[in-house]
């Protein structure tokens, strides 16, 4: 690349920090300069990720723009990280959706398993369901009335420990 044409392809990809996200993606900024002699400011960007994954960075993670035409006016958010945030624990080929504020993850691991941590006391809900699962190892107490001949019903209470259950989780 000839010398002249390194500052105008410094302005097609642009690695910056997060301003501000936006709900919609459309009003996202990321600090920048309009030319190296001007001052920091923001310039506005569209956030553009995968189809069907959506999250709002927080403002001051890493961040990169592509601009077309070599415009900071035509922006396009085509990515943010952060070392501070998320799991830093990962083998080879694992990914991880995380929520930073929460601690919840989802991870797809690298022997083929998938593993969900909710927040503290918050629930895993799957399919809008209400029931609660119970897992190996916890501690069930059932309680309700058998019939009894002769007198009706008897209330019973009875507290169990799962010893078995589904081989693999099923909805």
């Amino acid at each position: 690349m000839s010398n002249r044409a390194a500052p105008q392809a410094s302005w097609v990809v642009f690695a910056s920090s997060v301003a501000k996200s936006s709900a919609s993606g459309f009003e996202d900024e990321l600090e920048g300069r309009g030319a190296p002699d001007e001052p920091e400011s923001q310039w506005s960007v569209r956030r553009l990720w995968p189809f069907g994954l959506r999250s709002l960075p927080p403002a001051g993670v890493d961040a990169v723009a592509v601009h077309a035409n070599a415009s900071p006016s035509a922006g396009i958010m085509v990515g943010a990280e952060s070392p501070e945030y998320g799991p830093s624990d990962l083998a080879d080929g694992e990914a991880c959706l995380y929520n930073l504020t929460t601690g919840t993850e989802i991870r797809l691991k690298a022997d083929g398993s998938i593993t969900i941590n909710a927040a503290s006391g918050k629930d895993v809900i799957v399919n809008g369901g209400t029931a609660k699962v119970a897992r190996v190892g916890d501690s069930v107490t059932v309680t309700g009335t058998c019939p009894n001949t002769g007198t009706g019903t008897v209330a019973i209470a009875a507290t169990a420990t799962i010893a078995a259950g589904a081989a693999r989780f099923k909805a």
